[in-house]
């Protein structure tokens, strides 16, 4: 931090910061300054609390024809000393900000800690055997296990595959990308990250003796699949830039080299393998943002030509299942943009040997125009399709015999998604359904009678009696109507004096997460209204909604964002002092904007990991996601493009202006959004408000706006689990309630 050094009976350190305009004429004693300029120097402040304040360095850089001046730099140089110790000072404000509400942490973290304890996930069987995941509290990390089942189901002696627990006391971060088992459940193999930059290994591990025996390991293994004899293993590598981009095969005999089967050199696809259900085929997908391409190769001839299913085609993409010498084809119409399901035989694949399967006849619920397709699940017999109308989600199954004989099975406003379903020959599927009143609940549906079996011994959530969960509409600026999922108690008053959280994603054609959390839970308790902003760019409705939030269409998703803020207010469910929003990842970029831009219209945000400088990470090639990202964002080496993200970007368009209350989050070994994103963003937002105060004398930020940045310095994108992960989360509710200057009273309902 600048200093000053004033002479004589002055001499003490001062804040440039807080020197406003009195320049050098420090010649009068400091009681009679001090009256004089009406406030209070910093060091006679008990409760004053030193601002973090990063070095300019200059730094320029020329595109287009034009000039981008970035002060900050420097903070992108990872590894740098000074780098980390400003970081460091940031936690460390972040720290004393919030002291006053480490009770309230305390408790929270105890609250949703016994409500996560009684979430449970039914074990999967799989023919002679139950795998399911265990956790000794919830403070605890998982434990993948499972039991040996005789001819009448009767559970033998537990045995462990995975303690978490165990790699987490060898590494400061541990996250499992997969865990596969073989098909004669000997071997299980699993991938894992140790440091958050996604960098996964692979163990393959022999379960035939007394303990579980590691017979190898691949240092550099994305994705990993077992071969149908057992006696190799196929796998992915990533090239320098993380990008996974090579088949390998890799035979358990150590006198073999790995084979090479299969290699992607175009930058915009990310290929990743996966056996079909019936392990027949190992597919090979190529998937950039927008698009597909898909190989297959016999499983039991992993050493012949792959065979090409579908080539890639802008703005088209697929997903491969198979059975009954048929593959089946989720892909979608490019001129409509919804899903369908296609069929091809085995033999002669093809795209002109293609069909659709018409699973529903004129009499289904099914057919509307309204109906989206999400996801496909393929069995011997059946084949399922998860589907939404309305935001509304739906099941159909479909005989794969007598495919017009379906059956829809409709579900209440919420979420749905497909469980394991590892077994091929099943009459039954599993799925969970969840809203922001109930946690996930899992169902087993009979296929042949549709009968529905619920899993989960008991329904954790809130009571729909006493809460509302409903969609309503905003107008957007091109007359477009914006859905917002609102969910609140029923006894609450709609007269403008409720706080209201708005969540937002609205990219990469993905549906917003309206599941259950624990830390929703106990906003709803207190009072709080959610507010789900569905905006363009998201997958909601079909991929023309998520087109039109994309690439230079992408200031619709702030339109729309700003548009479902004033809707909620306008309709009594709350007011700007007692609006907050929420956006993780690329929602934090919708976010941020609505805070450079219409900053009185909240009182508090929260970005998580946020995408808040979009210019700097599209400008750097040397990012594992850059070129990939074209397709969302745009290709800055086109001038029209690099002006319309110019207009947007949040880190480029911060104002001198007085903004919300803010908390950034950052990972260090964020391979997806770079911890420099929101690092910068908040350094070059306190110049901001330093030089707004500057040029507008007696201005002074609100004592109780609070602009707190926190970076994990030992994870990645998507952050920690177990008891870090519910610290970070009371934090965020914590500071929700401090920075909206909420009534104590409001923390007894935190029980």
């Amino acid at each position: 931090m600048a200093t000053v050094i004033l002479k004589g009976s002055m001499s003490k350190l001062i804040s440039s910061e807080w020197i406003g305009n009195i320049h050098n004429k420090f010649s009068l004693p400091y009681q009679l300054l001090s009256r004089r300029l009406k406030f209070n120097w910093p060091f006679n402040r008990k409760d004053y609390i030193s601002t973090p304040k990063a070095a300019i360095k200059p730094w320029t850089i020329s595109v287009h024809g034009k000039t981008i001046s970035d002060p900050y730099h420097w903070l992108k140089d990872q590894g740098n000393a000074a780098v980390m110790k400003y970081l460091q000072q940031e936690n460390s404000y972040a720290k004393k900000v919030m002291t006053n509400t480490k009770s309230i942490q305390s408790k929270l973290v105890r609250t949703m800690s016994d409500i996560e304890a009684q979430l449970t996930v039914p074990p999967e069987i799989l023919e002679k055997y139950e795998y399911y995941m265990k956790e000794e509290s919830a403070a605890s990390l998982p434990i993948y296990c499972r039991r040996k089942l005789d001819s009448n189901l009767v559970d033998n002696n537990e045995e462990v595959i995975l303690d978490l627990n165990d790699l987490s006391k060898r590494h400061q971060h541990c996250c499992v990308g997969q865990l596969k088992v073989s098909p004669s459940h000997r071997l299980v193999a699993y991938t894992f990250d140790t440091n958050g930059k996604e960098n996964y290994e692979a163990h393959i591990i022999d379960l035939s003796g007394n303990q579980p025996n590691v017979i190898d390991v691949i240092r550099d293994a994305f994705a990993v699949e077992f071969a149908s004899n057992e006696d190799s293993i196929i796998y992915t590598k990533q090239n320098y830039r993380r990008r996974p981009y090579q088949v390998w095969l890799r035979a358990f005999d150590s006198r073999l080299t790995d084979r090479l089967l299969f290699q992607e050199d175009d930058e915009k696809y990310f290929l990743h393998i996966v056996c079909t259900k019936n392990h027949r085929f190992l597919t090979i997908n190529l998937n950039s943002k927008s698009s597909s391409e898909v190989w297959a190769l016999d499983t039991e001839k992993l050493k012949s030509k792959p065979v090409l299913i579908k080539e890639r085609e802008l703005d088209c993409e697929c997903y491969v299942d198979h059975s009954n010498n048929h593959f089946y084809i989720l892909t979608n119409d490019k001129s409509s943009g919804k899903y369908k399901v296609m069929m091809a035989p085995d033999q002669n694949p093809g795209r002109d040997n293609w069909k659709e399967l018409q699973a529903m006849d004129k009499d289904s619920a099914s057919d509307s125009t309204d109906t989206l397709l999400d996801d496909m699940d393929i069995f011997a017999d059946y084949c399922v399709l998860y589907q939404r109308e309305n935001l509304e989600p739906q099941i159909t199954i479909v005989n794969l015999h007598s495919p017009l004989q379906c059956q829809t099975f409709k579900l209440p406003i919420g979420t749905i998604a497909s469980a394991s379903n590892f077994t091929f020959s099943a009459d039954t599927v599993r799925f969970s359904y969840s809203s922001p009143l109930i946690a996930d609940t899992f169902y087993e549906l009979d296929m042949r009678t549709m009968a529905l079996n619920n899993l989960t011994p008991s329904t954790i959530g809130l009571d729909s009696d006493q809460y509302s969960f409903y969609i309503s509409h905003a107008t957007s600026k091109d007359g477009c109507k914006i859905p917002i999922s609102l969910c609140h108690r029923k006894d609450i008053v709609l007269n403008s004096s409720t706080p209201l959280l708005a969540i937002v994603y609205g990219a990469y054609g993905m549906e917003l997460n309206r599941q259950f959390s624990v830390q929703n839970m106990c906003l709803l308790k207190a009072g709080w209204v959610l507010a789900f902003c569905h905006v363009r760019g998201g997958g909601e409705f079909g991929r023309h909604w998520y087109y039109q939030g994309r690439q230079l269409n992408k200031m619709n998703s702030f339109y729309d964002f700003l548009a479902c803020i004033n809707e909620v207010q306008d309709q009594g469910y709350t007011k700007p002092t007692l609006t907050s929003c929420k956006g993780t990842s690329a929602g934090g970029l919708i976010v941020a904007h609505l805070c450079n831009n219409h900053p009185n219209k909240i009182a508090a945000a929260i970005m998580k990991v946020p995408h808040v400088d979009i210019l700097g990470t599209m400008l750097d090639q040397s990012l594992p996601l850059t070129v990939e990202e074209y397709e969302e964002w745009g290709d800055l080496n086109s001038s029209h493009v690099f002006d319309y993200i110019c207009s947007y970007c949040p880190y480029t368009n911060i104002q001198r202006n007085l903004y919300p209350s803010l908390l950034l989050t950052a990972s260090y070994n964020d391979n997806r959004v770079p911890y420099w994103s929101p690092v910068r963003f908040m350094a070059k937002l306190r110049a901001a408000q330093r030089d707004y105060q500057s040029q507008h004398e007696g201005a002074t930020t609100n004592n109780k706006i609070y602009h707190i940045l926190k970076t994990n310095l030992s994870s990645g994108h998507y952050g920690t689990a177990g008891d870090e992960g519910l610290k970070e989360a009371a934090f965020e509710i914590a500071f929700l309630h401090k920075a909206l200057d909420l009534p104590d009273e409001l923390l007894n309902t935190f029980n």
